[in-house]
């Protein structure tokens, strides 16, 4: 046989997928062949390679390895399958396996967090557990370089800075117990080199439906935006992403040191009189300490020269000292007479015809139009945004915000705070009252002047009406 015979290839893939694993694990992640592993395992192409993979590493013993399945629920009886295609792998191998439950759907996060971060939160935690469980500290996570440009992509458009650039590292400290070590042997393999492997060896795994699914920030980075990017930028793009990675990580890393280096001695020197890098790593890292979200409004105000305190969720305030040091407080809330007043301006209405309009006080005026199927040209989200109509039918309050209010943000599992919602959207705090809000006849709050739909009243697929709303406001 040729050296293009295909076979040549398979045999190859074979053999070079444990070698690769083997050095990763001993080099990059520190772990020596036949120590005990925990491997998360979902049944899917990226992670049955990974358990496959393991298991070949000359000198591994299967009696030391134990796969951990966290079955989410979301999928019905798929997620059942990919359970029990990890089990019958594990019973052929002679591996134990450990599978654990973490519901997502019904989990409620205050933040309005999606159901991918809550579904992460749970799954780290279900990992910790089955460690504690099992005695063994080391979980190995099937994390790919493809993983490693697409959360590139997705921080970078999040704005992050070079903690969240340089990617995810070969071993870093569980999220829900630091007692436990997160071990990605995979980071420097493609998924094309894992499916590659699997099929030398006949391995099984299962596709799941939902890495299909548009709506989800990473499948649209994956299907959509990477496939874009290659046509301008070449088959190199994914390397020239990875090294970029490397050197905002290197240099990220250099300005933490001398970020924590003032930090064990703040009274030295004060935070203002350092380099621009170090004061956004300090402030982020005290913010955090004391548990308020890192962001970048919040630091770039306390980075400011004289600026001593930042209004943050929750009705609390970060103050700093003339040196840099944070604390926070809670803030006790001021009634002001006329914000009262234009709490309780209520205006009901329930939208008929095909257009139609409302007359709100403060020189505002609502607008709507009815479509009686989704548009075939959808309305600019910055001034319309469009519901299911027939979530509406009930009627519509339109009034100001209050406090306590919720509302669950566009494409999140849970509800949030509308206080938080402001916060992280920069909304001025004197301008916050004077905004419109929609409420259905279910006391549910379904639009905010500015911001997108709820997600529990957005257009579906199988929407049959659709109901745009824009408010417009008149100029002195």
């Amino acid at each position: 046989m040729g050296a293009d015979d295909p076979h040549n290839h398979f045999r190859a893939a074979e053999n070079q997928m444990p070698r690769l694993m083997s050095e990763a694990l001993s080099l990059r992640c520190g772990v020596s062949t036949g120590e005990p592993l925990v491997l998360a395992v979902s049944g899917g192409g990226d992670s049955m390679g990974m358990l496959y993979g393991v298991t070949r590493i000359e000198g591994t013993d299967p009696k030391k390895i134990v796969v951990a399945h966290i079955n989410h629920g979301l999928r019905g009886v798929e997620s059942q399958f990919d359970q029990d295609c990890v089990m019958h792998a594990c019973l052929a191998l002679g591996i134990r396996f450990v599978a654990q439950h973490a519901q997502v759907a019904g989990a409620q996060d205050s933040r309005g967090m999606s159901v991918e971060m809550i579904g992460r939160k749970l799954r780290h935690a279900a990992l910790a557990r089955i460690c504690r469980e099992v005695g063994v500290h080391r979980v190995c996570l099937a994390h790919t370089a493809d993983d490693q440009v697409e959360h590139f992509l997705l921080r970078l458009f999040r704005g992050s800075g070079s903690a969240g650039l340089r990617g995810m590292r070969w071993a870093s400290r569980s999220p829900a117990d630091p007692q436990v070590r997160l071990l990605r042997p995979l980071l420097g393999v493609t998924r094309s080199q894992l499916r590659a492997f699997l099929t030398s060896i006949g391995g099984n795994f299962r596709d799941d439906s939902s890495n299909n699914d548009r709506s989800i920030p990473r499948n649209r980075i994956r299907h959509e935006v990477l496939p874009m990017l290659r046509q301008v930028a070449g088959p190199s793009l994914d390397h020239m992403i990875r090294r970029s990675m490397d050197l905002i990580g290197a240099e990220g890393t250099f300005a933490e040191s001398m970020a924590t280096l003032w930090g064990l001695n703040p009274d030295h020197s004060s935070l203002d009189s350092q380099h621009t890098a170090i004061q956004r790593i300090a402030i982020r890292d005290q913010l955090i300490s004391i548990g308020v979200e890192p962001d970048f409004r919040i630091i770039e105000a306390l980075r400011r020269p004289g600026k001593r305190s930042v209004a943050v969720a929750g009705g609390q305030w970060v103050s700093k000292t003339e040196l840099g040091s944070l604390s926070f407080s809670r803030a006790a809330r001021v009634i002001d007479p006329s914000t009262a007043a234009i709490e309780n301006q209520l205006i009901k209405v329930t939208p008929t015809g095909q257009t139609g309009s409302v007359e709100l006080p403060g020189r505002a005026r609502i607008e709507w139009r009815r479509w009686g199927q989704i548009p075939s040209q959808m309305p600019n989200p910055d001034t319309e945004a469009l519901f299911d109509a027939s979530r509406l039918d009930g009627g519509i309050t339109f009034r100001h915000w209050r406090p306590g209010d919720r509302f669950r943000p566009l494409g999140m599992l849970g509800t949030a705070k509308l206080q938080d919602c402001f916060v992280n959207r920069k909304i001025p705090r004197q301008k916050r009252h004077e905004l419109w809000i929609g409420e259905d006849s279910n006391a549910q709050i379904f639009w905010i002047e500015g911001f997108p739909p709820s997600e529990n009243h957005r257009v579906r697929s199988d929407t049959q009406a659709a109901l745009g709303i824009r408010c417009i406001r008149e100029t002195t």
